[in-house]
This record gives C-alpha cells, sequence and structure tokens, in this order.
C-alpha cells in the first residue's frame, strides 16, 4: 500500500511467483494485476488504479486483512452497498456506444455521468434480496431464475421501484410466457450476481436459481430491517461532479 513505481510488474511477479492466478500474458508479457485488481477495486476494497497512482486500501479492505471482517461477512456487506452510478464503472464501453447509436454522440463521456442524469439510483444485490424476502412474506416461492431477474428486475432504476417488479413476478409465475429472449445482453451479469450472492450467508445458488438461506429466513425480521436501511437515500452515493477527487468518494 502506497506505493506506485512500477506496482503493477511487482504484484503480478508475486502472483505468479506464488502459483494464485493465471499470468494472463498480454503480447508476451504477464499482465495478471491489469485483470485482476479491478476485482478489488469492483468489491470495494481498493481504490480504483485509474483514479489514484498510489496504491490505497478501502477501510472494508484493511477491516478484512486484519480479521475484522469474515469472508461472507464481507461479501454480504459490499452486495449490500454495491450501486449504479458508481465511480469505479466510468468507462462507457464500445457496445453501450453501438446500441445508443446516434444519440451516443449527444450523451456525457461516462457511464456515471449518463446513469446519473438519467435517475438511475439502484443497489442490484439488495433489489435481488429485496424480492426473494417480500416473497418468503408473503408465502411464495423464495427464489429467483437468471430469466425472471432479466425480465422484472434488471428494468427498474431506482430500489423504490422493487412493488412494481414483485407485482409483475408474481402474475406472471401464474401463468405467463417464455421470458428467455428478453434482456440477453445482461445475462452474464445477472448470472455473476448470483454468484456473488451465493457467497454471502444471506443467500444460497442452487443449480441456476439464487434463493434465501435458512439463516435469512429464520432471521427475516432483521434482514427486513438491514434492507431498510439500506434503501434509505441517506446511504446512497450521489455525485455532484465527476472528477477523479468526486469519484474516489465513491
Amino acid at each position: 500500500e502506497g506505493e506506485s513505481s512500477d506496482l503493477g510488474r511487482k504484484i503480478t511477479e508475486e502472483i505468479i511467483a506464488n502459483n494464485l492466478l493465471t499470468a494472463n500474458k498480454r503480447d508476451g508479457v504477464d499482465d495478471a494485476w491489469r485483470d485482476y485488481q479491478q476485482i478489488l477495486a469492483e468489491l470495494g476494497l481498493i481504490y480504483s488504479t485509474k483514479l489514484t497512482q498510489k496504491l490505497r486500501l478501502t477501510d472494508a479492505g484493511h477491516m478484512y486483512l486484519a480479521g475484522e471482517l469474515g469472508y461472507s461477512e464481507l461479501i454480504g456487506i459490499q452486495a449490500l452497498r454495491y450501486q449504479y452510478p458508481n465511480g469505479q464503472k466510468s468507462t462507457m464501453q464500445s457496445r453501450q456506444k453501438l446500441a445508443l447509436g446516434a444519440a451516443a454522440d449527444a450523451l456525457p463521456s461516462t457511464v456515471t455521468e449518463l446513469q446519473s442524469s438519467r435517475g438511475v439510483l439502484i443497489k442490484p444485490g439488495l433489489l435481488v434480496l429485496r424480492i426473494l424476502l417480500e416473497l418468503y412474506n408473503i408465502g411464495g416461492r423464495a427464489d429467483l431464475s437468471v430469466d425472471e431477474c432479466l425480465a422484472f428486475l434488471l428494468p427498474c432504476k431506482k430500489n423504490s421501484e422493487w412493488p412494481s417488479a414483485l407485482a409483475e413476478l408474481i402474475t406472471w409465475r401464474t401463468g405467463g410466457s417464455d421470458l428467455s429472449h428478453l434482456n440477453k445482453h445482461a445475462r452474464r451479469n445477472v448470472q455473476d450476481w448470483f454468484q456473488l450472492l451465493g457467497r454471502t450467508e444471506m443467500c444460497e445458488k442452487i443449480g441456476k436459481k439464487i434463493v434465501l438461506s435458512a439463516g435469512a429466513k429464520s432471521n427475516s425480521e432483521v434482514l427486513h430491517t438491514i434492507l431498510d436501511e439500506q434503501e434509505n437515500i441517506k446511504n446512497y452515493w450521489i455525485p455532484t461532479a465527476f472528477d477523479n477527487s468526486t469519484l474516489l468518494t465513491w
């Protein structure tokens, strides 16, 4: 922590020497750090190296290394807090520009600004857990498939829209049509979220579905309180500018 000089090469050499991860060669050169550091930033354990030259660990990163947070606790906390827009995913991908077509030229240059200007303010993990808990509370199947998430949860721009998503899901389960063609572009993203949530103490991944864990069901009132707190507007990151110093606050 605190180093910046030739940091990527040093960490890559350490990774390979200890046989921790693959080398991920680029043009014949080992470049593991470039790929794997993104995971640490996404999980909120380090600050993005795009925003700061020196390697900086977050408070959560320090707590995990010190043993103050267990693995499933850490993943659970970060899964609940992770939101869009955020300060990590700012690059507009070529696929996104292509999908936007001619309109892309008139839009902000970063995804963070675009989502902010369009009123996106959502925590995906929180939304999944909210729907699972509500299904459990009404006596329904406390599980979700990837197709159901793509059809009913993905269109939500804000967590406050969960009642509509839940109502549509319940109606569809009484005999709706095939969903497999809807929002297929985000299938991998939802699958990744299922993998992430399945490593928390609140959920389990069973086959291709995500379900509430036995512990979450037996402590449903506690989980409800946690979700209410995370849905409070004061617990969202709302950017007031889009320079590096502001993005770092995420």
